[in-house]
């Protein structure tokens, strides 16, 4: 038997292959979990943002990114 050849291409970072609606329901579940809530809307100006609330915290976020960078915050200061 004969062993199968290895994959020559290194793999592809995760985030280049997932689909943005997926990203976006992650997202959002991470909100929840959070005890907060995400929306993906038009602002006044037609760009599409979105928004987390959390209690009394709102926040309007450009991207995808940025809703990563605050909930990854939100997560280390919810720790013990």
């Amino acid at each position: 038997m004969s062993a199968m050849p290895l994959p020559t291409q290194p793999p592809v970072a995760a985030e280049t292959t997932c689909r943005p609606d997926k990203l976006l329901a992650t997202a959002r579940a991470r909100a929840a979990l959070l005890g907060g809530t995400l929306l993906g809307i038009e602002n006044d100006r037609g760009d599409q943002v979105f928004v987390l609330t959390r209690w009394n915290l709102t926040r309007e976020l450009p991207d995808l990114d940025a809703v990563d960078e605050l909930l990854t915050r939100m997560e280390a200061s919810a720790r013990p």
